[in-house]
């Protein structure tokens, strides 16, 4: 029993010391997944249903594959940022990198269900994104491009951040060399 407690607990300690970057993370996915559907919802509404799909069907024609990889990569470029930016321990960054792939994966277990009904001449925004019938390649490149584009983010900001403290250290170097040097004479 005493280990079916721990077991338990142990998650809980792990997110308690961690709670930051996990809300941090859920920020990023947040700001990830808006970019996207803003993305998918202005393709929308500048190309029509005509121009996202294939002639009847819920197919999707290479454009929407296009806006859809692009949004995946700008969403998760900006998510990788922010979760560096405030959780300089890179916590936040894993945790994001952990959602993007499980949800990568729960959404390639889901794509072989495909609405078998044809499509109607008008339809809402939200039933577009919903029904879309992506290639299983998309699937499996979704996820790929989206962590390399969280850790691509991340690093911009930790590129910065060691250059902002080597440029103190540097501006600190030669001040203390000067004093070492008028100290000896």
């Amino acid at each position: 029993m005493f280990f079916l407690l721990r077991l338990v607990a142990l998650p809980l300690r792990f997110v308690g010391r961690n709670f930051r970057a996990f809300v941090v993370c859920m920020i990023g996915y947040s700001v990830l997944s808006g970019t996207l559907l803003l993305g998918l919802e202005g393709a929308c509404s500048a190309f029509g249903a005509e121009r996202l799909f294939h002639e009847e069907s819920w197919n999707v024609s290479a454009l929407w594959i296009a806006v859809s990889l692009a949004a995946t990569a700008l969403g998760a470029y900006v998510g990788g940022l922010l979760c560096q930016a405030v959780d300089r321990r890179g916590q936040a960054v894993l945790f994001l990198i952990l959602i993007v792939v499980l949800i990568g994966f729960a959404t390639l277990q889901g794509a072989e269900e495909a609405p078998v009904a044809a499509r109607e001449a008008t339809l809402e925004r939200m039933e577009i994104v919903r029904s879309a019938v992506r290639p299983m390649w998309v699937h499996i490149l979704t996820p790929i491009l989206a962590v390399a584009a969280v850790l691509a983010g991340a690093a911009q900001i930790k590129r910065r951040q060691q250059g902002a403290v080597g440029a103190v250290m540097q501006q600190g170097r030669p001040a203390a060399e000067a004093g070492q040097s008028t100290m000896s004479s």
